[in-house]
């Protein structure tokens, strides 16, 4: 059978959802697995599901450990609103802002060091910018809101590592 014939259906009835986070690693990776079942659940094919997720979860622990840092905590609110092959995840929270009210670059980060001076972290935004197609931040009365859409076929044809 041909792969593409294996590929679930984009175009079941549009869905809306609004799922509230605590800004803990718990609550975040619950919350995560949580919105990658809904999506299975409505016909997204597991690697499509997955790697929005992966875009979520990332978004989610920059929020949780960046603008919470300084920030006291509060709820974080998802929406997300899937209509045919269109996924758009939008991330409100009231922690401190993005620095300059500008997304960070998402360079990926120079590999080509020793063993011991590779760094930690600074892969999330590099990955968040390949996986989603666009990307919006705003910063309004004291809340951040950032829209990650996706082209879901488009996340299905990525071959490889991201």
């Amino acid at each position: 059978m041909c792969a593409e014939a294996e590929r679930p259906d984009h175009r079941k009835s549009p869905l809306t959802a609004t799922e509230r986070v605590w800004p803990t690693a718990a609550s975040v990776r619950n919350a995560v697995m949580r919105i990658e079942a809904l999506l299975r659940n409505h016909g997204i094919g597991a690697a499509e599901a997955g790697l929005a997720a992966l875009a979520l979860a990332e978004v989610l622990n920059n929020v949780t450990e960046h603008a919470y840092a300084n920030a006291p905590a509060s709820w974080i609110r998802i929406d997300l609103a899937l209509d045919g092959p269109s996924l758009d995840l939008t991330i409100a929270d009231r922690g401190s802002a993005m620095p300059g009210l500008v997304l960070p670059a998402g360079s990926p980060a120079d590999l080509d060091v020793a063993r011991e001076d590779l760094p930690e972290g600074g892969f999330g935004w590099f990955l968040i910018r390949q996986l989603a197609s666009d990307i919006r931040y705003v910063r309004d009365g004291g809340t951040n809101r950032l829209t990650l859409a996706f082209d879901l076929p488009a996340l299905g044809r990525l071959d490889g590592p991201v």
